[in-house]
């Protein structure tokens, strides 16, 4: 009878501490919860507010390249796409089509046959993966019913 009446109190102890765990779990849960619903609402950047910062990046892509500085074309080219994959992540429906899928077929291609460019060195064809990436842009640009914002090749 004793060790029934033991069992018993330490089951409880037990039951106890974890619905007190479970409470206190599911608190921080909620709390984050709050807190990320916090930081979505206000700290997100806005798509086209990450578009400007891609395009600003396209734009220091070529004048890397055109100055032979390929290590920060390299860098250029590699902010493009990372990018790109935080606007999947925050806006991917944002568009008719899933951004996802725009990219994959319209951008990424010319990413990296660009990339590639980038490891030989040579301007020449350094030149015409930009100009695929930026009517990739384009196309994106059209498709999203936004044609009036153009990318295109620096005049410096």
């Amino acid at each position: 009878m004793l060790l029934l009446l033991v069992v018993s109190a330490v089951a409880g102890c037990e039951n106890k501490s974890n619905d007190q765990f479970s409470h206190e779990l599911r608190s921080e849960i909620d709390s984050l919860r709050k807190e990320m619903a916090f930081i979505r609402q206000h700290y997100k950047p806005g798509f086209g507010q990450a578009m400007v910062k891609i395009g600003q990046h396209h734009l220091n892509l070529w004048i890397a390249a055109d100055d032979g500085n390929w290590e920060r074309a390299a860098f250029e080219a590699h902010e493009i796409r990372e990018g790109l994959e935080k606007l999947e992540i925050l806006h991917n429906t944002k568009l008719k089509r899933p951004l996802t899928e725009m990219i994959e077929v319209n951008i990424a291609p010319a990413l990296r046959d660009l990339n590639s460019t980038i490891e030989k060195k040579d301007r020449t064809t350094f030149r015409g993966a930009y100009d695929q990436l930026t009517a990739s842009c384009n196309h994106c640009h059209r498709e999203a019913g936004v044609d009036f914002l153009t990318m295109k090749r620096p005049t410096r």
